[in-house]
């Protein structure tokens, strides 16, 4: 008899923001709902850009972590290291990038305290297995901004547009090694080394 243990793999992108809105539909959705509806569309792009990774590279989406509905849009692992990736996508507007922190049309957005958070996070699931492996690298992939101005770069994380989201990533130079590569694979494809996971510490401000 074969018995079929799910993994990560299976997942789709946008799979938790999708399931909440599928009762609904679009012309029902309130402001909320449609600033959902515009996530779920940018995780799309952005894991359909993800998985045209070559084969040496791991990628799951919608990756569930807490005890609540949290989920990390997109968790890659590679020869360039481990990555949080946080798909923002607020429409045709213009995103403005600081050393601490983001703006949509001028007004200040959580998401870079948020990616750094998320990426710590998995650090520490991650080093509870392998304790010596390098800290998660915090991406923002920005999807179809009117404009991305980099006014100053944060210091942790990494905020690119989509499009040039795969390019960097097979750019980097490679840090972890094939054993390495499997045994991070095994271990962010478990799910239970996700589940059953504190949710978002005190003040830390939900993610935008």
């Amino acid at each position: 008899m074969t018995t079929d243990i799910p993994t990560l793999r299976q997942r789709l992108a946008a799979q938790s923001v999708i399931e909440r809105l599928l009762p609904l539909g679009r012309s029902s959705l309130s402001s909320r709902g449609v600033a959902r509806y515009l996530g779920a569309k940018g995780e799309r792009i952005v894991g359909s850009i993800l998985d045209s990774l070559p084969p040496e590279w791991t990628v799951l989406h919608a990756l569930p972590i807490g005890a609540r509905s949290s989920a990390i849009d997109h968790l890659v692992v590679g020869p360039g290291g481990v990555f949080t990736i946080s798909t923002k996508h607020f429409g045709s507007k213009i995103i403005g990038v600081g050393k601490h922190g983001m703006t949509v049309s001028g007004r200040p957005v959580p998401s870079i305290r948020a990616a750094e958070f998320e990426a710590a996070r998995v650090t520490t699931l991650v080093r509870e297995r392998m304790p010596l492996v390098a800290p998660v690298q915090p991406v923002i992939a920005v999807v179809e901004p009117k404009q991305l101005i980099i006014h100053d770069r944060p210091e942790q994380v990494k905020v690119v547009h989509a499009g040039d989201l795969r390019r960097w990533l097979m750019q980097l130079q490679p840090v972890l090694t094939e054993p390495e590569l499997m045994e991070l694979d095994a271990i962010v494809d478990g799910p239970g080394t996700w589940r059953s996971r504190p949710d978002v510490a005190p003040g830390i401000a939900a993610r935008a």
